[in-house]
């Protein structure tokens, strides 16, 4: 139940991480792909209950017309 929160939180303190890493180029950054992974997984994850909702608000609204 909590993926529907922290989904959209992994997505910016992904981008945050990448954006900040990519603001200093001459360090080693052991873990980018940490970072890229939490972005991509944060993205899938918002996106996938974003379409959930609007699949359950579409039946909602056809269940309620059809009553």
């Amino acid at each position: 139940m909590l993926c529907v929160f922290t989904c959209p939180v992994a997505w910016y303190m992904g981008h945050t991480a990448g954006r900040d890493m990519d603001a200093q180029p001459g360090v080693f950054w052991a873990n980018r792909d940490h970072a890229k992974i939490g972005k991509i997984l944060g993205m899938v994850g918002t996106l996938f209950f974003g379409g959930l909702f609007v699949l359950w608000s579409g039946a909602m609204i056809l269940s309620i017309v059809a009553s």
